[in-house]
């Protein structure tokens, strides 16, 4: 195992070489199936399951899951929002 962690090392650019290169960001599309990320993030998912002795889920029940956490921090988000607008009208009166 070692000796192939080494030989990918040696695959690897020098640092020298990739000095000037940038990375950008992509963004994140859960609905979009061409770009692979829930592919990823399932695949990920499930190796962490099978680590911890966890039951797998499908990518489906990732997508769902996903969907789920979007949808409690916009809730989260809308009621800061709110309580932050109630804090500002309380300044002023």
């Amino acid at each position: 195992m070692e000796w192939q962690v080494k030989a990918k090392l040696a695959q690897l650019p020098a640092r020298a070489k990739l000095a000037g290169s940038k990375c950008t960001a992509l963004e994140f599309e859960k609905d979009d199936d061409s770009n692979f990320h829930m592919d990823f993030i399932a695949a990920f998912a499930n190796l962490r399951a099978r680590n911890y002795s966890i039951d797998e889920i499908e990518k489906l029940q990732v997508e769902r899951l996903l969907g789920l956490d979007c949808l409690i921090c916009g809730v989260d988000c809308l009621i800061c929002g709110l309580d932050c607008l109630i804090c500002g009208l309380d300044c002023l009166v």
